[in-house]
């Protein structure tokens, strides 16, 4: 390992949800550490929890705290973040996870590169499924089970249907909804995978590529939805199958059941592609976020003076937090459980505050290509 400006400047995790996870060590130690975050249940757990303990496997001067501590640099889920007193005092980077810009942190990463939409915002990958079994190599080319890893709300509603269903079983296939969340990582009976969620376009863009990793680790099939992660990385027409509804999908099954060698084909492609999802390359990801990014705005912070420091952050936070008014809570799913639009009535004031973060949003756009 070369050296480099970050190995003697820590790096504060901030989880404020710290007694869920007593005793992190020894179970590391214990149990391994796949089997260890098999225990996230939210978006901190996933992002923070995974983050620092990677990184300090590797060797970097990462440390976990439940606050966030004055004169250091600080990285937080957006949840932790967006309220926190006395966020002037720390430099803070904050991940948006499925959330709404935070508009409160100095840097902020994010799950998708179709949400790169400001400057200081940057995009690193999810981290994919720990301690993932993949598909069972016994059950060769047999497509007989299709799977959808989350809870059955998130399906779109078109594939929950009891007609569906039938048409499916039909072809010889079953479709299989692991909710539960201690099944997330066994895929040995599945064959094909659906990610295919209901959503308005700019909830769907914020949506990480994890399913579709999770899917090529696994050796499986993916049939995709319109989410834009997904399709960043697409290189062929063998990568994954785009789907939009429950006749798409059962169209291109019949084709795979009907083509002999093509669900063999497509089979050993998505294996091929698992093997270029690393948990290595995304911890070099955000080392090198850290050491080219992170840690340059972090000393420029450092050179301003106290009072310099506190003024400009008062200004900035108070433009911050005048941008989440106009916005509002614009990152919503705008779909019922059902698969049916929701549709809201925005008075007049509302219309014009979302007119006024349309054209801010553009000036960010702007600013960050020009910045590029």
């Amino acid at each position: 390992m070369t050296e480099n400006p970050w190995r003697e400047q820590p790096v504060y995790f901030v989880h404020r949800g710290l007694s869920d996870w007593q005793n992190l060590d020894q179970k590391i130690d214990r149990h391994g550490l796949d089997q260890v975050l098999l225990g996230c249940r939210n978006g901190q757990d996933a992002w923070i929890i995974s983050t620092y303990t990677r990184l300090r496997r590797r060797g970097y001067p990462v440390k976990l705290v439940d606050h966030f501590v004055p004169g250091a640099l600080c990285i937080a889920h957006r949840d932790d973040i967006a309220n926190a007193p006395g966020l002037w005092r720390s430099f803070n980077v904050a991940i948006r996870a499925d959330r709404e810009r935070t508009f409160v942190s100095d840097l902020e990463v994010v799950q998708s590169p179709a949400v790169v939409d400001a400057p200081g915002v940057y995009y690193l990958p999810h981290w994919p499924q720990p301690a993932l079994i993949p598909r069972d190599p016994e059950r060769g080319d047999r497509f007989e089970r299709i799977g959808f890893f989350g809870p059955r709300k998130n399906l779109a509603a078109c594939f929950r249907t009891p007609e569906f269903t039938e048409q499916l079983q039909a072809l010889g296939v079953e479709l299989v909804i692991q909710e539960e969340r201690e099944q997330w990582h066994d895929y040995s009976d599945i064959d094909a995978v659906i990610a295919v969620r209901d959503g308005l376009p700019y909830f769907l863009a914020g949506k990480p590529p994890a399913k579709l990793f999770n899917a090529w680790r696994a050796g499986c099939l993916a049939f995709v939805g319109s989410e834009p992660a997904f399709h960043h990385y697409r290189q062929s027409e063998d990568d994954f199958i785009h789907v939009i509804n429950a006749e798409e999908l059962l169209d291109h099954i019949r084709v795979i059941k009907e083509t002999p060698g093509l669900y063999h084909r497509l089979r050993l492609r998505a294996e091929q592609l698992g093997e270029t999802v690393s948990f290595r390359d995304i911890e070099d990801e955000w080392i090198a976020f850290f050491e080219n990014t992170a840690l340059t705005g972090y000393n420029d912070w450092c050179a301003r003076s106290l009072r310099h420091r506190y003024i400009r952050s008062l200004l900035s936070h108070g433009y911050r937090l005048f941008r989440r008014f106009l916005r509002g809570n614009l990152y919503t799913r705008g779909y019922d459980v059902e698969g049916n639009p929701l549709r809201h009535q925005r008075t007049f004031k509302r219309r014009l505050a979302l007119i006024a973060d349309r054209f801010l949003s553009a000036w960010d756009r702007r600013q960050r290509a020009r910045n590029s």
